[in-house]
């Protein structure tokens, strides 16, 4: 049985991220940059028909919004009927303000 596919969403706080992420990543190295922001729409590609396979955001008492790592950055999503809402990129080490996870 072919697994059902969602709708994956980005919103513009979470494309706001990633061009800030690859806008600092590219003084250095444009082609590291590249290379990240396409990890980042890899991963989050995966979330159409895997999207339980993150684990839920500990900061948030929310079971649907959820997280997946790339590299050292924490692709956060929330998880609905019909698709896939991609919330925010943030570095690992940086701290989480649960209202990064507001639309």
């Amino acid at each position: 049985m072919a697994a059902r596919r969602r709708r994956v969403v980005w919103t513009q706080r979470a494309i706001d991220a990633v061009d800030g992420i690859a806008e600092y990543v590219a003084t250095d190295s444009p082609v590291q940059a590249a290379r990240l922001v396409d990890a980042f729409v890899d991963a989050a590609a995966t979330l159409d028909t895997l999207p339980d396979r993150g684990r839920p955001v500990p900061e948030v008492a929310k079971p649907n919004i959820r997280e997946i790592f790339v590299y050292d950055f924490r692709l956060m999503y929330r998880v609905l009927t019909e698709q896939v809402d991609v919330l925010t990129v943030v570095h690992g080490a940086q701290n989480l303000r649960p209202r990064q996870l507001d639309r």
